[in-house]
C-alpha cells in the first residue's frame, strides 16, 4: 500500500504479485493488485496510442477484482464491496475512452462489441456494491460511483439510440426501450448531483445527462417525423 501511496503503481504490482504467490487465497492482496494494475492503466493510456501493456494492465485489474469475488464465498466481505466498486468504475472509464477514440474502420463491429462487454460488466459490478450496501451495511455509493453508473447507463443509451437511427427502426418497443434505458441513467445522474450536494455537482455528469436528454428528444423527433410521413 505504500507504494501505490507514493504513486509507484508497477513496483506495487511486482509486490502484490509476490504476495499472491505466497498467499493466493488472499482477498486484499487480490484487491490491490486490481488497484495497482488500474492506476498503471491510467497512466500508460495517457500515451499516443494504445500499447499491448495498456491493454494488459487493464485486463490485469479486471481479472484480479474478479478473482477477489469468486474467493469471497461469503458474498457479503468488504474486499467484495471495495473491488465491485473499483472494478466498475475502471470498466465503465475503460469504455467511456473506447467510445471517444471512435470506431475502428476496419472493424466498428468489433469495437461496439468490446463496448457493450465493459458496460455489461460495469453495471453488474455496480449492481453488487449497492446490494452489499442495501443488505449488509456497506458504505453508501458517493457522487463519484453514482456519476460512473449513471455514464455507463448513458453509454449503453446512446449506443441502443445509434442502432434504431441506423435501422430507421422507429418501433414503439425499440423506442420504449431507448426510454427505459434513458430514465435509468437520468435517475442514477440525480442520485450524484444528490450525493454531492447543489454547491459541489460535477460539471461533467451534468454535462453527460444534458447530452443524453437532448440525443433522446432528437430521436424522438425522427421518430414523430417518420410516423407522419
Amino acid at each position: 500500500e505504500a507504494l501505490l501511496d507514493g504513486g509507484d503503481a508497477q513496483s506495487a504490482l511486482t509486490c502484490l504479485d509476490g504476495a499472491i504467490a505466497a498467499q493466493p487465497t488472499s482477498q486484499p492482496a487480490w484487491y490491490l493488485r486490481g488497484v495497482a494494475a488500474a492506476e498503471l492503466w491510467e497512466i500508460e493510456r495517457g500515451s499516443i496510442s494504445e500499447t499491448a501493456s495498456t491493454s494488459q494492465a487493464l485486463q490485469v485489474a479486471r481479472d484480479s477484482f474478479a478473482r477477489v469475488l469468486a474467493l469471497d464465498t461469503s458474498t457479503r466481505s468488504e474486499n467484495r464491496y471495495l473491488a465491485s466498486l473499483a472494478g466498475a468504475k475502471l470498466l465503465a472509464k475503460a469504455a467511456a475512452e473506447r467510445d471517444q477514440d471512435g470506431e475502428s474502420p476496419s472493424d466498428p463491429h468489433e469495437d461496439r462489441r468490446c463496448i457493450a462487454q465493459l458496460l455489461a460488466e460495469a453495471q453488474q459490478g455496480f449492481q453488487e456494491a449497492l446490494r452489499l450496501h442495501e443488505q449488509w451495511g456497506h458504505d453508501e455509493l458517493g457522487s463519484d460511483e453514482w456519476g460512473a453508473w449513471a455514464g455507463a447507463l448513458a453509454l449503453v443509451a446512446k449506443g441502443r439510440m445509434a442502432e434504431i437511427e441506423e435501422e430507421a427502426a422507429f418501433a414503439e418497443p425499440a423506442l420504449r426501450a431507448a426510454q427505459r434505458l434513458c430514465a435509468d441513467a437520468s435517475q442514477k445522474f440525480t442520485a450524484a448531483a444528490a450525493a454531492a450536494g447543489e454547491a459541489d455537482s460535477d460539471a461533467h455528469w451534468l454535462t453527460l445527462h444534458t447530452e443524453l436528454l437532448v440525443s433522446f428528444t432528437e430521436l424522438a423527433c425522427k421518430a414523430l417525423s417518420s410516423s407522419v410521413a
